[in-house]
């Protein structure tokens, strides 16, 4: 395998590509301060549209870095930067994989192919387990053989790893990279890791949310992308993380109080990484947040109450764990929705608002709108109770996540999307049709809301996006909010963003 040269991206003065039919990938290249040898073996092969100067700044500092954090905002365009890379990377010999989540396969394929003249060989890499193997085998017996790009889930990924380092596959890009990188104890990580450590090996990774909940979730991304910067977790606790002692009868817990040094912190997470906001490069107006507040029916909120308090009451005398709380918090946010699972409620005033907004907003006339809910049942009531409305739905069980979603852009009579936050808020590229989002329930983090919410964004968008966030009084759905909201103060904090899409709802101006 040919030896990659780090040095032919050269730290130059950054020059915006000009605005010419056809834009080639060795424009590209020489804006991103390529030798010209180096981009002349790209001159046929034709962009379907000229990469911004941060797109461009991006490729280059790809290629100079072998590890590199891709951390512009969801929406922003990262897909071409490490898409070009990869060609780059195949051309010397040098093969990639990229990671991400199914729903995403058909959309990037269609990205691939409206690359004009590429030289590089793209596949998905699916099929049964049998068969992946066979085609390992068969690569790593001659590498020759094997495409210059391989695509497929995380998954996939853990199982084959070492059969693909056999096979000659050097560069690794993990897009969504917030999905399995949250502790350094999850396989993903592990694998990635693993990965990362061999000879020559090169790993870049994609996501909008680097910090996607508590800070404290940083440390694994930083690990990878940026190796040196602390000598274990220990250390990086030792310098960022504040703990406070918390007893529980006998038991004494260490819980997280605080961060601090945040500066350095910023400094190590980028690094050797790359990131715009879409306020910086999209011309989007911040989007207009509205909260709004709502009180349950009498009979609703009795439910509510008596339900807990049994639950509660359970574990009277017996501390309550970590599982068990979480537990509890679930069933008090689903009575919210759907109290129907645990007693009759003649009135559902959440519901009731609902219908009232998407009546407001024109959704079924010239407006279509998307519905965030987090539980498969409050996605299931939702459906039922908005039938009218033809909805599509996003949400994981038995579902075609992309079909769907396609349903939802080309189908006229599809008025709505009801989507949980995680499955709807990963690639999905609604911006086109819809400008306005619901979240009936709260999101419990910002990497999250910010996800779900950049579904509905989209450069060149003439309609202002609206985005409305039910706060339920008397429950704990106005504990939720703010605890997201402080959340992502302290990850703007970290990430030194100029504008966010929290800054709205945090009372923040430019």
């Amino acid at each position: 395998m040919a030896t990659i040269r780090t040095d032919i991206m050269q730290m130059s003065a950054r020059v915006s590509p000009q605005e010419l039919e056809p834009y080639t990938m060795e424009q590209a290249l020489l804006s991103a301060g390529a030798a010209p040898e180096h981009a002349a073996p790209f001159r046929g092969v034709v962009l379907p549209y000229p990469p911004r100067t941060d797109q461009v700044e991006a490729l280059r500092r790809q290629v100079q870095l072998p590890r590199f954090g891709l951390l512009s905002e969801a929406r922003t365009g990262k897909t071409i930067s490490f898409t070009l890379a990869c060609i780059y990377f195949a051309h010397w010999k040098l093969k990639s994989i990229i990671l991400m989540p199914p729903v995403l396969f058909l959309q990037y394929k269609e990205f691939w192919e409206s690359i004009e003249g590429n030289p590089c060989r793209m596949e998905i890499f699916s099929g049964s387990p049998l068969k992946r193997t066979k085609l390992l085998g068969q690569w790593a017996a001659d590498q020759s053989t094997a495409p210059g790009v391989l695509v497929m889930t995380k998954e996939i990924f853990k199982a084959a790893l070492h059969d693909l380092v056999a096979a000659g596959y050097r560069n690794l890009v993990f897009d969504e990279a917030h999905v399995g990188m949250q502790s350094e104890k999850s396989k993903t990580y592990a694998a990635i890791k693993s990965f990362a450590e061999q000879g020559k090996a090169r790993v870049t990774l994609s996501t909008g949310t680097p910090v996607p909940n508590e800070i404290y979730g940083a440390y694994p991304l930083i690990s990878i992308i940026n190796p040196k910067a602390y000598d274990g977790r220990g250390h990086f606790n030792r310098e960022h993380v504040n703990f406070a002692l918390q007893y529980f009868g006998r038991r004494e817990v260490r819980t997280i109080a605080g961060y601090r040094d945040l500066d350095m912190l910023h400094r190590s997470l980028y690094q050797n990484s790359h990131r715009v906001t879409k306020a910086e490069v999209l011309g989007l107006g911040v989007p207009h947040i509205q909260v709004l507040p709502i009180e349950l029916s009498a009979a609703h909120r009795n439910l509510y109450k008596r339900l807990l308090t049994q639950r509660v009451l359970e574990h009277e005398g017996r501390m309550i764990n970590a599982i068990q709380f979480q537990a509890l918090r679930q069933t008090a946010l689903q009575l919210i929705t759907t109290p129907g699972d645990y007693g009759e409620v003649a009135t559902n005033t959440v519901l009731d608002l609902l219908e009232e907004i998407l009546q407001d907003v024109g959704a079924g006339g010239k407006e279509k709108v998307v519905v965030f809910a987090n539980y498969n049942r409050s996605v299931e009531t939702l459906v039922a109770r908005l039938k009218a409305y033809n909805p599509a739905i996003v949400y994981g069980p038995g579902t075609n996540n992309a079909k769907e979603a396609e349903r939802f852009k080309k189908d006229s009579t599809c008025r709505v999307l009801v989507a949980n936050p995680v499955a709807g808020g990963v690639g999905l590229t609604l911006g086109g049709v819809s400008s306005t989002a619901i979240f009936v329930e709260p999101v419990s983090t910002p990497g999250q809301f910010d996800q779900a919410c950049s579904r509905i964004m989209l450069a060149g968008q003439t309609e202002p996006v609206s985005i409305y966030l039910f706060k339920v009084l008397k429950t704990i759905s106005p504990k939720a909010i703010e605890l997201m909201l402080r959340k992502g103060a302290e990850v703007r904090e970290v990430n030194m963003d100029k504008q966010t899409l929290l800054d709205e709802l945090l009372g923040e101006e430019k």
